[in-house]
């Protein structure tokens, strides 16, 4: 059976109890992070776990874990390549949604198989539209409801992913993905502040690809000679069409 880590402690997946009145369960308060572990390493845990934590402080979800612990934790969970899901919520509370004053965070984190490898996809414009207003558009948070169901009408007209225009009809992301287009050989992603999640193989490739960002409009989307995507778990891969 597979191992879990729950507040820095191991013990068997199936036997994870989790209190009901967890925020990260009423009401989606907190953060999380996917990444691999291939090979028995880790490359990227320390950019994934100062992410997390990063992400964590600004929503004032106060941690004690380093990301010395965290990687430490992550290690030990599996022997076969795997994803690692971090998850860190606000903990118990009582009803309501002010923010208790000692709240005790909950962190698990779960080794879990590797996925399919990602054909092409093809796309749909999402009809909905991400706020590049609110602090949730930047960040993991465990509140993905969006993406759930704007990955359910992608799949529903016969697409397989969608993508994300923000309030103001520029580019973001894809459900799980951040996206680059490619004009006259020019890598081009839309920036942070268009309400984008600041991903760490998004960063990698605007280094590797001497990329650029600017904002990317419906047209310029539509017109693109290609359309990438990229996570954590799948790496860089190209978009079949956009519907």
């Amino acid at each position: 059976m597979a191992l879990c880590c729950h507040n820095g402690e191991l013990l068997l997946d199936a036997t994870l109890r989790l209190d009901a009145g967890d925020r990260g369960l009423t009401l989606g308060d907190g953060v999380f992070d996917t990444q691999l572990f291939t090979d028995g390493q880790m490359p990227d845990a320390a950019a994934h776990f100062s992410r997390l934590l990063r992400h964590a402080e600004s929503i004032h979800l106060a941690s004690s874990w380093s990301v010395e612990q965290l990687t430490a934790f992550a290690l030990q969970l599996s022997t076969t390549d795997a994803v690692i899901r971090t998850q860190l919520t606000r903990g118990f509370a009582p009803r309501g949604l002010t923010i208790p004053e000692e709240a005790k965070p909950t962190l698990i984190m779960r080794a879990l198989p590797l996925p399919p490898e990602k054909s092409a996809p093809r796309l749909i414009i999402a009809t909905i539209r991400r706020n590049e207003t609110s602090p949730l558009a930047r960040i993991k948070s465990t509140a993905y409801l969006d993406a759930i169901l704007a990955l359910k009408a992608a799949q529903d007209a016969g697409a397989d992913d969608a993508v994300f225009l923000n309030t103001q009809g520029d580019l973001t992301c894809a459900t799980t993905a951040n996206v680059f287009i490619v004009e006259n050989g020019q890598w081009i992603t839309p920036p942070l502040s268009d309400g984008v999640m600041d991903g760490i193989t998004r960063a990698k490739v605007l280094r590797e690809k001497s990329g650029r960002e600017e904002q990317i409009s419906e047209p310029r989307l539509r017109a693109a000679a290609e359309i990438w995507l990229c996570n954590s778990v799948f790496g860089l891969y190209r978009a079949k069409n956009l519907l």
